[in-house]
């Protein structure tokens, strides 16, 4: 369960590790997010060279949880990690490359990452 707070991975190559949820841009009932959802983080940790990045606020989108996903065709599936990428202003990915896996969800969503991930489930 992804609730305002939680500590997430990127999974790109924008140079953050780990980000914190501020906000939830599309809410439910329950206040969580699924795969596809954009929210607001606040960066927590960067590699060594990128470390002017850390505490910038910067909006993502998940890719990645560790509850189970129900799809409407009947089947689901489960992550071992909760996962986001990054977003700039105009809603594309910071980074060029993509090493977790993308779900079926995120091709409605945004097309450009699509097209720069190498593992669709």
């Amino acid at each position: 369960m992804i609730q305002r707070g939680s500590k997430i991975l990127i999974v790109d190559n924008s140079g953050a590790k780990k980000t914190q949820i501020i906000n939830l841009l599309k809410k439910n009932k329950k206040n969580r997010v699924t795969i596809g959802d954009i929210v607001i983080t606040a960066i927590k940790s960067t590699n060594a060279k990128n470390k002017n990045m850390l505490s910038q606020v910067c909006s993502g989108v998940i890719t990645e949880v560790k509850s189970k996903n129900f799809r409407k065709n009947g089947s689901n599936f489960k992550s071992d990690r909760s996962a986001m990428i990054l977003l700039n202003s105009q809603n594309e990915p910071f980074g060029t490359r993509i090493s977790g896996l993308i779900g079926y969800e995120l091709k409605l969503a945004n097309s450009k990452i699509i097209t720069i991930s190498s593992n669709n489930i």
